[in-house]
């Protein structure tokens, strides 16, 4: 049996992937079609609980036009060890070819676990240097 604490989570320490938990999605964003770097797909601040807490970060972008340069999707974070981070998330083109950023025409995909400290921003973006018209969408969730 678990418990539920008084804001509707459960009280065992953030059930996480290795432990069974579930995602609920805690921000989520569109973008339209730009030729540049997107600032914030989607945004959010851990829960000030005191408590570290795992997320899941995944993005999805569709590449219209190309001509050169690499679009990376990124997240920026402080992890639960009080560093602060801004990782690339790996995308996979529509063939199954995995790439650190989307550098060609098609539908790119991707997603990473990250871990971190109470009340901490967590966005999710696009950057990079490129000729190149992308759109798409990402989520952050939650293993509760």
């Amino acid at each position: 049996m678990q418990s539920i604490r008084g804001d509707g989570r459960r009280n065992d320490d953030a059930l996480s992937p290795s432990t069974g938990g579930f995602p609920a999605t805690v921000a989520a964003g569109r973008f339209v079609s730009t030729g540049a770097p997107v600032a914030s797909i989607a945004a959010v601040t851990s829960p000030q609980d005191g408590l570290t807490h795992e997320y899941r970060v995944s993005v999805v972008i569709t590449v219209t036009a190309y001509t050169s340069g690499t679009i990376n999707a990124q997240v920026t974070y402080q992890d639960d060890n009080g560093t602060n981070r801004t990782v690339n998330i790996p995308l996979c083109a529509d063939g199954g070819t995995y790439a650190a950023g989307a550098n060609a025409v098609g539908q790119w995909k991707g997603s990473i676990p990250i871990r971190v400290n109470p009340n901490q921003a967590i966005t999710l973006l696009t950057a990079g240097t490129f000729t190149a018209n992308h759109q798409g969408s990402g989520l952050i969730e939650e293993y509760r």
